[in-house]
Formats: structure tokens, sequence, C-alpha cells
């Protein structure tokens, strides 16, 4: 695997390489590399309670909104 590059480190193991990579660390699947991985006292019970996904667009909206809200003060320390 190439790691000459942020995305190619950090997006995980393309299709074509994850038999590669499953087959290198003797393990048949992800979740079997996973549960031999993590341990059990660490690893979540429940699935995460998290919002809805935002697009791309509703995000910048979002965080467009948050920043409407700062206020710029004049500062007086030189």
């Amino acid at each position: 695997m190439r790691t000459d590059s942020f995305a190619l480190r950090h997006i995980g193991p393309k299709e074509s390489e994850l038999s590669e990579m499953l087959s290198t660390v003797g393990a048949s699947s992800l979740d079997q590399l996973i549960y031999e991985t993590i341990p059990d006292d660490i690893r979540l019970k429940s699935p995460l309670n998290l919002d809805t996904a935002l697009s791309e667009n509703e995000y910048a909206e979002h965080i467009g909104e948050l920043a409407a809200k700062n206020k710029v003060y004049k500062s007086y320390i030189a």
C-alpha cells in the first residue's frame, strides 16, 4: 500500500487490498479482525446515538449560521 499521501494512509484499504490484508494477518473477515483486536471491555455494547449526517452544503450553511453569531470586539492590547 502506498503511504505517501494523507488520504492513502487514512481512508483505509481499497476493496482490492482487503483480501490480501486479511490473509496477511490471518483473519477471514473484518469482523473477525475487529473481534480479535479490540478487547471486549472497551468495545461498544450498543450503536452510537448520532444525529442524521448533513450534506456538505447543509453543513456549510450550518457553520455559516454559527459563524454569524460571533461578535467582533476591538482589542486595546498593544
